[in-house]
């Protein structure tokens, strides 16, 4: 499933610079495609070195806010504890769609 997705987002990538090469008129060259390729990737890559140490941060900081309210309620039995903990985590999980 997840492989017929990717082929789909490059078939969509691809149509999308022959669309560009068509409208201005120009002749399309498999050299230019692949140009424009390596443009999206760079810009793709680009995005995520600057978003995922800021997820991970984020991860971080709310596994160790979540897990001592977890435990502390499972210590003193209280289950609105317990879920306030899960709670945190998966909304962070749920916010970012990890």
């Amino acid at each position: 499933m997840r492989n017929n997705e990717s082929i789909l987002q490059l078939s969509d990538v691809i149509q999308g610079i022959v669309n560009k090469k068509d409208i201005l008129g120009e002749n399309i060259d498999s050299k230019e495609i692949i140009m424009g390729l390596k443009q999206k990737e760079a810009k793709i890559s680009k995005l995520m070195k600057s978003t995922l140490p800021k997820v991970s941060r984020w991860s971080n900081l709310t596994t160790m806010l979540s897990i001592p309210v977890a435990v502390a309620g499972a210590y003193t039995k209280q289950p609105l504890l317990m879920a306030a903990g899960g709670l945190m985590t998966v909304l962070f999980f749920e916010f970012y769609r990890i």
